[in-house]
């Protein structure tokens, strides 16, 4: 193929980019010594940020010429697609979702370092930051968009994206969620630089708004995804618990945990090590997530996983993580326990450094070995395709995968002696060195603390059920056995049901809202019964008389119940004092404004889930009927896209109500990835107390002689002549295509306000031909014939079957007019979901911008960090070492000096 100089340039800048942040990372921990070289590893970072910028436009500019003899855009791309939609291809694969994280964590590290180097900490800072973008450049250069084309002839079109992808809402969800997955650095650089650099207070200050604008973008994200799923898939829902779902939601959580309690060290100095944990962890959970979507251990267990990267990207990803988890576990060791800061002082400079290394990343190598598993075969492969001048890198990669190998037998003592360093770091009591002294218990930061103990518990319930595809066989037989020698009927596999989370969540749920209202009653340091149960007297007669409304209208559940009064209670409370907050200083109100959507959107989840009502009608074209308290009539479809789709025209209206709306849900084929699937698209009528949810399942087309063909998909119900038929089970005797065969289909029927019923339709062929064998039901006013199934031979099941039904009674239908099968919900307070997250958010960006005026006033010292305001006697929950010195760390520089406040 001819030279391409803008893929060239890609590649270029992809490479260049990746040399000039390592440059910046490593010259940024020599200046730590040599000051003079912190100005060289800034301008080695800008260079970084302007080549990630380079191949950003280059990746653009192929994508819009349509060069599809690149494999990454012929993969997503093609020539039908509108701008905005063929925009978004940049980041529909995992090489471009990559690039798009590479710049904005390029583009915000530009405005994030200028202002770190204002405060004398950018060597420390900037050190982190540009290792996390190294990173992912080195994905890039490893799984590049720009990979160099080698077809004989240039595709005229290229695959297009998935069909479930081409809607508005996915031109902005993604690049909402990577902005929040950028936002995660600035704070973990942050808290690596103050670790370094023994400085615990002034850090919060600088990377609180970080935190709190990172939780709103990933929640914003998290949202639009949400909405998408609402308004595309057609399930009815908007949150389905899906592991790549929940691989957003766990960073989301700990960030949410880590802005609670950053405001108590704000303000009393407490909960130190609690939120460099925190910080770090939020960061972590984002490079997990990354390494869940885009290894491919999830492309069985959710539908929104990428495709398995192959083994390179793989092991880079996992390197990345034990890489990262290694460096704030190390740090965390040597300014937080006995044992660190001993170390140091005995051997201060590199080897002390040296020794705490090898007791943290020693257990690590036999267990990165574990799980990357075999890597020689890779390099071996590598060392083959590659030219002879990469062999001076790979030949050495290559004896080193030999090394790791040897390691795998080491593997369980390695992770029984990481947990026992985990376990000594994080339990602040093993350390003489360490004075922990409680808070009030009747005071708002203790309360503080509890929600955000609360929210990652949840946080830790997530990350099992959604890490079980990546946790080790064995591990799940033995948490099997133990359930099973505990008497429950629980067991988990290779994914858990929805029903985990929210069994779970509920009660957490329930205990979150309760401390939330409680919190807010309290006062900072210490409060009585008597001032708490005064300020809460009015809230609980309100969350007593609502909920009273909630049981009445249809919420028998005591869980949903206890869920409401709480909802209800958090919601008045903060109402309450948000109102006299607003009044005086309408900045501060960004936390009460966050409290009420959540208390708003967790109503919402209540109405739209326990007081909703679903049916599955036959709507003959041009008849009316009524249902749900609506009457519905379809007035027939219309070819849209250029009669690729068909919108079906079904008014609605409200019994007795307001003139009738018309909806248009949307079906049509695609042949998307070589196989048929029927795609459908809801159509939603919405009032401000509800939403009016029709989902299409078919259209049927006159049947003279009484026979009507279906085609029956699994999970899909299909209504007929009073009854709703689902296709439930097959057993068959031979493949399915072959000669002879057997096929036995099983049937759930269900006739309104009666049990299921299970009925058996026969095709086999014997002596004679085929022959059928319908099912038929007892009162013989329903019969179903098989013409065929549709085998998947990917999942090896039968996904959906071809019949006949009829009623031998009925008369057939000779009135020439279609009918279209709808399934409709009613979904109360669906307003409420939507509006408590936009005031979650709402809230998350208010307290942001509070928190970059008070991070902008630290960097020109118009205020002092908490940390040197020693004199105070707050009590808290202190995981700082107790001593003699200010938290800065002057005199010796050792925090087991400092004293706790």
């Amino acid at each position: 193929m001819t030279f391409d100089p803008i893929g060239f340039l890609g590649r270029l800048a992809v490479g260049a980019g990746f040399a000039a942040a390592v440059t910046a990372s490593i010259l940024s921990f020599l200046a730590l010594r040599r000051p003079r070289l912190a100005a060289i590893g800034w301008r080695a970072f800008q260079a970084a940020a302007v080549t990630v910028c380079i191949a950003s436009a280059a990746l653009l500019m192929l994508i819009l010429d349509h060069r599809f003899e690149y494999e990454y855009i012929r993969a997503y791309s093609s020539r039908d697609l509108p701008l905005g939609l063929l925009l978004s291809t940049f980041y529909a694969g995992q090489e471009g979702s990559i690039l798009l994280w590479a710049l904005a964590v390029g583009l915000i590290g530009i405005g994030f370092l200028t202002s770190v180097r204002k405060q004398g900490n950018d060597a420390e800072v900037t050190t982190g930051y540009a290792a996390v973008l190294a990173f992912l450049l080195l994905l890039l250069l490893v799984k590049s968009p720009f990979a160099a084309p080698d077809v004989p002839l240039v595709p005229r079109d290229g695959r297009g994206l998935n069909p479930l992808l081409r809607n508005f809402w996915m031109q902005v969800h993604p690049p909402v969620l990577f902005l929040g997955f950028a936002a995660m650095t600035p704070p973990f650089a942050l808290a690596l630089g103050a670790l370094a650099r023994r400085r615990y207070g002034g850090w919060v200050i600088s990377a609180l708004p970080w935190v709190a604008g990172g939780a709103a973008m990933l929640g914003l994200g998290i949202v639009l995804g949400g909405f998408w799923a609402y308004e595309t898939l057609g399930w009815g829902g908007w949150w389905g618990w899906d592991p790549v779902e929940n691989s957003s939601l766990i960073p989301w959580l700990v960030s949410v945990s880590a802005v609670h309690t950053m405001l108590v060290q704000k303000r009393t100095g407490g909960l130190v090590m609690t939120n460099f944990t925190l910080v770090i962890l939020a960061f972590l959970a984002v490079l997990y997530s990354t390494f869940l979507t885009r290894s491919g251990v999830l492309g069985e267990a959710s539908v929104h996983a990428f495709v398995d990267p192959g083994r390179f990207t793989f092991t880079l990803l996992l390197l990345s993580l034990f890489v990262f988890t290694d460096t704030g576990i190390l740090l965390l060791l040597s300014r937080f326990t006995n044992l660190g800061t001993r170390v140091l002082q005995r051997r201060p400079g590199l080897q002390g450094v040296a020794v705490l290394s090898a007791l943290v990343v020693a257990p690590s190598i036999p267990l990165f070995a574990a799980v990357s598993g075999d890597l020689v075969p890779v390099f071996r492969v590598a060392i083959q395709k590659s030219p002879a001048v990469w062999g001076v890198f790979l030949y050495p990669l290559l004896g080193l995968s030999s090394a790791l190998n040897a390691t795998v037998p080491l593997a369980l003592p390695a992770f029984i002696l990481e947990l026992g360093v985990l376990v000594y770091t994080f339990t602040a009591r093993l350390h003489p060195g360490v004075s922990i002294r409680s808070f009030r218990f009747l005071s708002r930061e203790t309360f503080l603390g509890f929600g955000a103990l609360t929210l990652g518990i949840f946080a830790a319930a997530v990350l099992f059920g959604t890490s079980l595809p990546v946790i080790p066989h064995p591990v799940i037989e033995w948490i099997n056995d133990f359930l099973s020698r505990t008497g429950s009927l629980a067991a988990v596999g290779n994914t858990v049901e929805p029903t985990f989370y929210e069994t779970l969540g509920l009660p957490l749920a329930i205990l979150m809202m309760a401390l939330t209202a409680t919190a807010v009653a309290l006062k900072w340091t210490e409060d009585t019964w008597a001032g708490v149960a005064r300020k809460l007297t009015i809230p609980l007669m309100t969350a007593a008389l609502c909920s009273t409304v909630l049981a009445f209208a249809g919420v028998r559940e005591p869980w949903m119940l206890a869920l409401g009064f709480f909802a209800i209670l958090a919601t008045a409370v903060n109402a309450r004092a948000g109102w006299r907050v607003l009044r005086g200083e309408p900045r501060y109100v960004g936390a009460y404004l966050s409290h009420i959507g959540v208390g708003a959107l967790l109503l919402g989840v209540i109405g739209s889930g326990f007081l909703a009502r679903s049916r599955v009608l036959e709507l003959p074209e041009g008849g009316r009927v009524e249902a749900l308290g609506h009457v519905f009539t379809y007035a027939g479809y219309e070819p849209i896209e250029g009669g690729t789709k068909f919108r079906f025209k079904v008014a609605v209206a409200e019994t007795g109500g307001r003139e009738a709306d018309t909806v248009g849900p949307v079906m049509y084929e695609t042949w998307y990835g070589g196989a048929r699937q029927v795609m459908r698209i809801p159509g939603i009528e919405r009032y401000w107390r509800k939403d009016v949810y029709i989902e299409p399942h078919g259209l049927t087309e006159p049947a003279p002689s009484g026979w009507r063909a279906v085609r029956f998909e699994r999970g899909v119900d299909v209504p007929f002549g009073g009854y709703t038929i689902r296709f439930h089970d097959i057993e068959s005797g031979g493949a399915v295509v072959s000669d002879p065969f057997r096929l036995a289909v099983v049937f759930q029927v269900t006739r309104s306000g009666k049990a299921p019923r299970f009925l058996t339709a026969r095709k086999f062929r014997g002596p004679d031909g085929v022959v059928d064998e319908p099912a038929r039901t007892g009162e013989g006013d329903l019969e179903i014939v098989l013409d065929g199934a549709s085998w998947d031979r990917e999942k090896k099941t039968v996904e959906s079957v071809s019949a006949r039904i009829r009623n031998p009674r009925a008369t057939p239908n000779r009135s020439g007019r279609d009918t279209l099968i709808v399934q409709v919900s009613v979904k109360p307070f669906m307003t409420l979901v939507w509006a408590g997250v936009a005031l979650v958010i709402a809230g998350f960006v208010t307290a942001g911008f509070r928190r970059a005026k008070d991070a902008v006033r630290l960097a020109r010292r118009r205020i002092e960090p908490v940390e040197h305001e020693v004199e105070r006697d707050v009590p808290q929950l202190v995981d700082v070492p107790a001593g003699s010195g200010p938290l800065e760390g002057e005199g010796n520089g050792c925090p087991d000096t400092a004293r706790a406040e």
